[in-house]
């Protein structure tokens, strides 16, 4: 037991102890800062991805707009609820 004693008395043990403290709870870069930093740098990786993804879909769209009259009715009918005479549209709310 007086052995353990001095050795939790030692002061290279104290100083150690205290210093990986320091650095793992208190310190600018600790253990948790490091954690969420991880975290958020994952989620940014995925919605960059995501976006990139976006990005091509999009200019898929606009090449097709570009060129194709099909394309140019089918997007006037759903972004603006565009209609031929003599023709009825019936528009659907879902969002709640």
């Amino acid at each position: 037991m007086k052995k353990i004693f001095q050795f939790l008395t030692n002061r290279y043990f104290l100083v150690t102890a205290f210093f990986l403290s320091w650095i793992f709870f208190f310190a600018e870069n600790d253990l948790v800062t490091q954690y969420k930093q991880g975290k958020e740098y994952n989620e940014m990786k995925e919605k960059i991805k995501y976006l990139e993804a976006e990005i091509q879909e999009m200019k898929k769209q606009t090449i097709a707009l570009q060129t194709d009259s099909v394309a140019i009715e089918k997007y006037a009918r759903e972004h603006y609820h565009m209609k031929k005479l003599n023709e009825e549209i019936f528009v659907f709310d879902t969002l709640k």
